[in-house]
């Protein structure tokens, strides 16, 4: 090692002191700006046409699984449906305890959510 140098100084890559540190390991970035590739989060045409698509993938291969999983969205937004009506309304059960509307409200809620994520799972 030559005298005034340091080990940093004797690597093979190059550099510069104006490159910000985050991008001088980076292999993505090149050293002229007109040649970086950048993905970009906008949405394509194809986008909309994949929401349809979920819905026919899912139910082009129907099986007793995705019955369940249909049975128990449809089981969780009434039941979540229900108990906001009587804590609102008072129908269909006159209010008759709180606690039940909002423990079974919070089920029907978790219900849904955990259905949603099986149905994405499903697809």
């Amino acid at each position: 090692m030559a005298l005034g140098t340091t080990p940093g100084a004797l690597s093979t890559s190059r550099v510069d002191d104006t490159t910000p540190p985050d991008a001088q390991h980076s292999p993505a970035i090149t050293s002229s700006p007109f040649e970086l590739h950048v993905a970009s989060d906008v949405p394509t045409r194809g986008a909309f046409r994949r929401k349809h698509r979920r819905w026919s993938n899912f139910f082009r291969d129907f099986w007793i699984e995705k019955s369940f999983t249909l049975f128990s969205l449809v089981t969780s937004v009434v039941i979540a449906t229900l108990c906001t009506a009587d804590l609102v309304s008072r129908w269909p059960w006159m209010r008759a305890s709180p606690l039940f509307d909002w423990s079974f409200l919070f089920v029907g809620i978790a219900m849904f959510i955990l259905g949603c994520h099986v149905f994405s799972d499903q697809i």
